[in-house]
């Protein structure tokens, strides 16, 4: 093949070599730009929290109610998602009255997304404690706080009670991990005891998020550390957050594994995910249909 040396087709390439280079940068140093100004705005809204916070607690504490501390939660929690660009869509009806929320869970993302719309109190892992201002922001806000391997079940299991014998929601990601969205882990079922002691309703509820309408890995951790994947994701234009409210599932005559067995498939069959994906590392017996 004869190689035809034409200077004006070469002229051509180097042309359009030079504007995709050129966009390609330009693009880089904006997402840079943008993470710095919502790392910013994120350090106000932090700030905003405490105050928020210090103010509810004060307004609770004259009226004798938990009322103002959820209604700022909400706000704060809306307020972050405003800086993050994320966009919620919540499906289904908030139960009233006392109940336990059991999530499956993707991301950091997870708890200002389903706070957004679901006033509630979440239960936590303890090194959320020690994340300055943070850490602070989620106990004065009613976070419960468990300890890995620390022999707490029992103690936290009775703390639950108690708010779920007050009429509180409260939420708790039974996976103790994240995951990918497209797979969902085995639901631990110690703390669906709290539901049963209380005889109140069990919600699932199903997060998902899309990019462009369609499922989305970008948010997951995989592989990285939180701080990695907290700089990835503050690089995202925008985030589209869907949260399916789930029909309660009732606890009275109910085992706790097969609570969290139902809960867990119920969130799978939500968000399309398959049987073989199911129970990762232990897979969960279906549950019978028919005896519900």
């Amino acid at each position: 093949m004869t190689h035809v040396n034409n200077p004006i087709l070469n002229a051509n390439f180097r042309s359009k070599w030079y504007i995709a280079t050129f966009l390609t940068g330009f693009v880089q140093v904006l997402m840079l730009v943008l993470k710095f100004i919502r790392i910013l705005l994120l350090v106000f809204v932090l700030l905003f929290g405490v105050f928020l916070i210090i103010i509810a607690t004060t307004i609770d504490s004259l009226v004798g109610k938990k009322w103002a501390q959820l209604w700022v939660s909400k706000l704060w929690f809306r307020s972050l998602l405003v800086v993050m660009n994320v966009h919620v869509t919540r499906i289904g009806e908030v139960q009233a009255g006392g109940t336990l929320v059991a999530s499956n869970h993707i991301s950091w993302l997870d708890i200002p997304v389903l706070g957004s719309v679901l006033p509630c109190y979440f239960l936590s892992k303890a090194e959320v404690k020690n994340i300055p201002v943070v850490g602070w922001l989620a106990h004065r806000g009613g976070t419960l706080f468990i300890k890995r391997g620390s022999g707490q079940i029992e103690q936290v299991r009775s703390l639950m009670k108690v708010y779920l014998d007050r009429d509180h929601c409260l939420s708790f990601f039974p996976e103790a991990t994240t995951g990918d969205g497209f797979s969902i882990r085995q639901f631990h079922p110690r703390l669906f005891a709290a539901a049963i002691d209380s005889d109140v309703p069990v919600m699932p509820v199903a997060i998902s998020y899309q990019l462009h309408r369609q499922s989305s890995i970008e948010i997951g951790f995989g592989d990285e550390t939180m701080a990695a994947n907290i700089w990835r994701v503050l690089g995202r234009w925008r985030t589209d957050a869907t949260v399916q409210l789930l029909p309660v599932v009732q606890t009275r005559d109910l085992e706790r594994k097969s609570l969290a067995d139902t809960c867990m498939h119920s969130i799978a069959d939500a968000i399309n995910i398959p049987h073989t994906h199911r129970g990762v590392g232990f897979k969960a017996p279906l549950p019978d249909r028919h005896s519900r």
